[in-house]
């Protein structure tokens, strides 16, 4: 998961030594939610000493290209997925996508969505991803 090695083990590893029963799972997955690249998450507790986290990753289907987020800026390319959310790139990762424009930040999801969608019917099928956001999930056990 692009995000979860760095970033959420972090938001974990204050959490070692606590008591499992006072350990704030509903808390921890709102913060997992939060973040771009998490689809789905889920923290549950397993007796007498673990905390289980699974994480079902964003799937990006293509680049979008932002208009600039303030005056005179160049314009911006990030990732989005087939749900309509735009995933910042991550530093080391290459990918092969096609571009989409006219996408903005402020409209809706589902407009977003909706695009990327019409977008991904009008690619020949072999630009077509073929992909499956079950497959990309990511467990992780800590010991608290």
């Amino acid at each position: 998961l692009h995000s979860f090695p760095t970033r959420r083990s972090s938001d974990l590893a204050g959490d070692t030594g606590r008591s499992l029963y006072l350990f704030p799972t509903a808390e921890r997955r709102r913060r997992l939610l939060a973040v771009d690249w998490v689809r789905d998450a889920s923290v549950s507790r397993i007796w007498p000493n673990r905390v289980e986290v699974h994480i079902q990753e964003r799937v990006p289907v293509a680049f979008v290209q932002l208009p600039p987020r303030r005056r005179g800026r160049p314009n911006h390319v990030a990732l989005i997925d087939e749900d309509g959310v735009i995933l910042q790139r991550p530093k080391r990762a290459r990918y092969d996508f096609p571009v989409l424009t006219g996408i903005r930040e402020r409209q809706p999801e589902q407009a977003r969505a909706l695009r990327v969608r019409r977008a991904m019917r009008l690619m020949p099928s072999r630009f077509r991803l073929s992909f499956s956001p079950s497959r990309s999930i990511l467990s992780r056990s800590f010991f608290v």
